[in-house]
């Protein structure tokens, strides 16, 4: 009677073991809807997934009732949500995403990518490829103010064709912010200070540097809860004037002194007092992605110096034009600022093929990236 028992809870043992495996990865079976169901193979991680794909993390989390990101296993069905992007030029380029938005980030790929890299410009941008596993890429930005419609797509391949591409830009959701100035702030709007801080800045901006040196979506450049203030790209109107220009970036809440740290590895390309900026950082990330934070208390950082992701740049503060305490970060591609927000949730860290080094987790991702 006790062996019989105790093979009963034996065989009850192991049942509740097994579905203990499966139970942290997911909860209930894939969400219905639009894509595809993708098998999990050996060696799978969620974000290698979510990259091939060209959709985030989180979104593979939701749609498929996700507990334990860090926890997949082979054999396990996936629904892949679809994602329309659509092979141009007879199949020797990619965009996406398709169409492009305003303010927003996107690449350009060419699969053909032997011998010398390829070249191209978008919308008066020129466009700089590199080596990916994908093939070749470039990164680009839509500028925020871009009129709606078709832009063409210059591409020179190495064996000396061209390609020219209809794209379409859509609009973006972006609102009319209204601020209120003192006069002694108004005093900072003044044409030569905001043209003379522009071309210092632009030229920072301006850096390229071929190799990507980030392997992961962006990290937040705060720790704990985030509020966001002022959205990026909203048109911005001081003390109700007509909207002129847009925030190029997100303003993030926080206290005096707070700590700031590098969302990705990069190289410090300026670190200084600014009239209308404060104390500003700008990281250099490589294939033409940089970073800026504005309106620092104090900077900890040199121009030069190498930083990885979540090293200190500096404190929290309200330099230069600013009506408090709180962070201002961008991102700009080639230049032109882009939603830095994008780049936490994606990243375009799989088509750059950098390896993640193996001190650092993230839910969801590989401990070896390639």
């Amino acid at each position: 009677m006790k062996s019989a028992l105790r093979r009963a809870v034996e065989v009850t043992l192991i049942i509740v073991l097994s579905l203990g495996v499966l139970s942290p990865a997911t909860a209930a079976p894939p969400s219905q809807g639009p894509g595809i169901i993708y098998t999990v193979q050996p060696g799978d991680c969620l974000s290698l997934i979510a990259d091939r794909y060209g959709v985030d993390v989180e979104t593979l989390v939701r749609v498929n009732n996700i507990r334990n990101p860090d926890v997949i296993i082979p054999g396990q069905h996936l629904l892949i949500p679809r994602q329309e992007v659509p092979l141009l030029a007879e199949g020797k380029a990619i965009v996406e995403p398709y169409p492009l938005v305003q303010g927003e980030a996107g690449i350009v790929l060419v699969r053909q990518c032997d011998g010398d890299l390829p070249s191209g410009e978008f919308a008066g941008q020129k466009l700089r490829f590199i080596r990916s596993p994908r093939g070749c890429i470039a990164f680009l930005g839509v500028y925020a103010l871009a009129k709606p419609g078709t832009y063409p797509l210059q591409i020179r391949l190495p064996d000396g064709a061209r390609l020219s591409i209809p794209v379409p830009v859509v609009a973006g959701d972006y609102e009319v912010e209204h601020i209120h100035l003192s006069p002694a702030k108004r005093a900072l709007l003044k044409p030569e200070l905001i043209l003379q801080e522009r071309d210092l800045v632009s030229k920072a901006f301006g850096r390229f540097t071929p190799e990507a040196q980030w392997y992961a979506p962006f990290s937040l450049p705060l720790r704990g809860k985030i509020h966001v203030t002022s959205p990026f790209g909203f048109r911005r109107s001081y003390n109700n004037a007509p909207p002129r220009g847009f925030h190029s970036g997100v303003d993030l809440r926080a206290k005096e002194g707070d700590p700031v740290y590098a969302p990705a590895p990069g190289q410090v390309v300026l670190a200084q007092e600014l009239t209308i900026r404060g104390n500003a950082v700008i990281l250099n990330h490589g294939a033409g992605v940089m970073s800026g934070f504005w309106h620092l208390s104090g900077i900890a950082v040199r121009e030069g110096e190498e930083v990885g992701r979540g090293d200190l740049l500096g404190w929290v503060g309200s330099t230069g034009l600013s009506t408090g305490p709180h962070l201002h970060w961008e991102v700009r591609v080639n230049g032109v600022a882009v939603n830095p927000l994008t780049w936490t949730r994606r990243g375009f860290w799989y088509e750059v093929g950098r390896t993640r080094p193996r001190h650092i987790r993230l839910r969801g991702y590989c401990e070896e990236a390639f």
